[in-house]
């Protein structure tokens, strides 16, 4: 029995969500595929997300020295 066809023998017996899973890593090895065919797309893709990141996180307050000091004591 080849790989294709112990493949399609396990996806007979998986459930739908299993199945759900099984697409969606599919998707995800497409998509890597695709990065190493055009890497450039993973570097867009990275600044995209660090961009929303940085959209979406709160403003950190910065402690002055004499506020750090002052908790010390």
């Amino acid at each position: 029995m080849n790989n294709r066809q112990l493949l399609k023998l396990k996806a007979d017996t998986l459930t739908e969500s299993e199945v759900a899973e099984v697409l969606e890593y599919i998707s995800i090895m497409e998509s890597l595929s695709e990065l190493r065919i055009r890497p450039h797309l993973g570097d867009e893709l990275i600044v995209k997300v660090l961009s929303e990141a940085m959209r979406a996180a709160p403003t950190k307050v910065r402690r002055t020295n004499h506020e750090r000091n002052s908790q010390r004591h």
